[in-house]
């Protein structure tokens, strides 16, 4: 059976939030999981978006199917817009895993370095996203271990630092 569509999660998850004085949520998407190798509603949905790329039609499938994430994000924004709180909203956004239904050959089209070397195929991205922030690019490596000291440095909330595992990636720290 498909995974349910992204987009499907956030028509029915932000009426439960939207309205609140404060909120915080966590939404997991998950549209543009395997599989890819066959056809599928997802898979086959925005393929016409990459038909012109030279890729197999494994990562087509992919591509596809992080389209339909790509709209329930913008989903999620225009309706944070819409209720003028787009500038008041922090947004956290990261990958829990490489699509690993995809080949390393397949996947290593997709990217800018060798997944062969370090250990390269587990980079995901995590973005902090704030309307009213200026980008700023971390180039170090981090972990999920990460994320809590880092949002919690940003919201200047006091914390104690041992007892977490992870680092602030704002802090000086040496990464693995």
């Amino acid at each position: 059976k498909e995974w349910p569509r992204d987009i499907e999660l956030m028509e029915k998850a932000i009426p439960k939030f939207i309205d609140q004085e404060k909120f915080a949520s966590y939404m997991i998407t998950v549209s543009a999981h395997t599989p890819y190798a066959y056809s599928s509603e997802m898979g086959d949905k925005y393929l016409k978006l990459f038909e012109n790329l030279d890729l197999p039609i494994a990562t087509k499938r992919y591509l596809s199917k992080v389209k339909e994430a790509d709209l329930a994000l913008e989903y999620l924004l225009k309706k944070l817009e819409e209720k003028e709180i787009l500038d008041d909203t922090v947004l956290v956004i990261f990958g829990d895993h490489y699509p690993y239904g995809l080949g390393d050959d397949a996947y290593q089209e997709l990217t800018n370095y060798d997944v062969s070397i370090n250990q390269e195929i587990d980079r995901t991205p995590f973005i902090i996203y704030n309307n009213g922030q200026e980008a700023q690019k971390i180039t170090k490596i981090t972990t999920p271990l990460d994320y809590t000291p880092t949002i919690l440095n940003l919201f200047g909330i006091e914390y104690d630092p041992r007892y977490y595992m992870g680092n602030d990636v704002f802090s000086d720290y040496i990464d693995f």
